[in-house]
């Protein structure tokens, strides 16, 4: 994100699920959650394992959004994904036939 509020509009009921997030704002701007902080939003029940951090990516101007080494993704659980598994693929020959 690059400014503005992080959750914003028909949250307030609780009636959401949300859980191990990395929420950062590139602005520098502290994320709020309906006009909370993060503690106040995790203190409804909301985002306990999920921390404000910048996730190291290599170069998001430009639109590369891979993760340096040592990201704070990995310690919510995030796995990188291998963009040379995504896409279409060339079907395989099924064998028999």
């Amino acid at each position: 994100m690059d400014g503005g509020e992080t959750l914003k509009g028909a949250w307030g009921d609780d009636h959401v699920a949300l859980d191990r997030n990395l929420y950062w704002d590139a602005s520098g701007w502290q994320p709020l959650f309906l006009g909370s902080a993060l503690a106040e939003w995790q203190k409804r029940g909301h985002d306990r394992r999920s921390r404000i951090a910048d996730p190291m990516f290599l170069d998001p101007a430009r639109g590369n959004f891979d993760l340096r080494p040592g990201s704070p993704a990995g310690e919510i659980g995030f796995r990188a994904v291998d963009w040379s598994e995504l896409g279409p693929r060339r079907r395989l020959a099924r064998q028999g036939r």
